[in-house]
């Protein structure tokens, strides 16, 4: 079974019709009827707020986590087919000790919080190049309390362009993990692909990759999903993005790509 599927953006009116192996799948808010859209998945949602807004909340620890999960809880009891969520997308304020703190801090109350619900929590949810290296072992509550851990795994102009420093770096920061003798949760990669604005290009997904066509993309998704394979902490990755917003179009698959990659992927 691979690990490999989609990250929604946007819904769709195929979004049924395509189907892949990989357990998990990721909707940003998603409806109420997402268990109906994806009957056998585990769905990992994700609330949308903007940096700012989020970062308002978790550099605030404990007291901004329980004003966070109080502005979420109606969606989160909406969206009951939903029992997985991610918390605040790609902290930006974590580059001292006591930003990591207030984060850390942050995420133990929301977990918390979310269990007392019932619900699973994905942490962390940062961006590629983040946190900094050697300092994920910092954020011990964090590991200890949740579910899983999220990180988002970009490379370019190609997946596998300096691989273990971008798109598999989630590798590097298990094994700091496992070597401070910290609890190590199973990595969800929320947010996946090639993404130009890591080398300074300015963000744009793959269709913007000069010479690149579907086909080239697809072989290298293949590939991609075999690395996967072989680590077992990996649970999932979600592939950015189908039913993209205007924005992020340069990063969308079409109904017809999708098709194709969730067969070659079995």
């Amino acid at each position: 079974m691979s690990k490999l599927n989609c990250h929604w953006q946007l819904r769709a009116n195929w979004m049924r019709r395509v189907h892949f192996s990989a357990e998990h799948v990721k909707m940003i808010d998603p409806p109420e009827d997402a268990r109906d859209i994806f009957p056998d998945k585990k769905i990992v949602g994700r609330i949308y707020m903007d940096d700012g807004t989020e970062g308002r909340y978790y550099t605030r620890g404990r007291l901004g986590a329980a004003e966070y999960f109080e502005r979420c809880l109606p969606l989160y009891r909406k969206a009951r087919g939903v029992t997985i969520w991610e918390n605040c997308n790609e902290p930006a304020m974590i580059h001292t000790p006591g930003q990591r703190e207030s984060l850390d801090e942050f995420t133990a109350e929301w977990c918390r919080l979310m269990h007392n619900e019932g619900l699973r929590c994905v942490v962390g949810n940062f961006s590629e190049r983040n946190p900094e290296d050697g300092t994920i072992a910092e954020f011990v509550r964090m590991l200890s309390t949740g579910d899983y851990l999220g990180i988002h795994a970009y490379s370019a102009p190609h997946l596998w362009t300096d691989a273990d420093k971008l798109i598999l770096r989630y590798r590097k920061l298990a094994g700091e993990i496992v070597q401070a003798g910290l609890r190590l949760p199973p990595i969800l990669l929320g947010e996946t692909g090639i993404d130009l604005g890591i080398i300074g290009r300015g963000r744009k997904g793959w269709t913007k990759v000069p010479g690149m066509d579907w086909a080239d993309y697809c072989n290298e998704l293949v590939w991609f999903a075999g690395e996967l394979e072989q680590d077992d902490y990996l649970a999932g990755a979600m592939l950015f993005t189908a039913a993209p917003s205007k924005d992020w179009r340069s990063f969308g698959i079409t109904e017809r790509q999708a098709r194709e990659l969730a067969e070659r992927l079995g």
